[in-house]
């Protein structure tokens, strides 16, 4: 998350927390994933960043967990959603404000969201 909209959205963040610990755990609140850039997993990648905005919805994202909500999205293809998530979709910034974030990376990300969903990846 960019440190300059943390301050911002920290008070939303801290009122969701009931929204996301049951998503993925406690590992939710986990550090910055340690494995080097490039070779990080999809669900470390979630539980660090996506689930800010995934786990609660914030600004239209859609929940993990929502399977009406992802499989719209997965309609279009796996390849697409990377596409968009890689250029930044409504309040979403770029690769979803992980600046190293690699486009198999994203991939990953996308993928395990989905399955989390219950939505198979096409």
């Amino acid at each position: 998350m960019n440190a300059r909209l943390f301050p911002l959205l920290a008070p939303a963040l801290l009122a969701t927390t009931a929204w996301i610990l049951p998503v993925v755990g406690e590992a939710a609140a986990a550090a910055p994933p340690t494995a080097p850039v490039g070779s990080r997993s999809g669900e470390q990648l979630v539980q660090y960043q996506c689930i800010l905005c995934h786990g609660p919805g914030l600004s239209g994202a859609p929940k993990i967990g929502d399977g009406t909500a992802w499989s719209r999205r997965a309609d279009a293809g796996l390849d697409n959603l990377v596409r968009s998530a890689a250029r930044g979709r409504g309040a979403m910034p770029p690769s979803g404000g992980l600046a190293d974030l690699t486009e198999n990376e994203l991939r990953a990300a996308i993928a395990y969201m989905l399955d989390r969903s219950g939505v198979r990846s096409r």
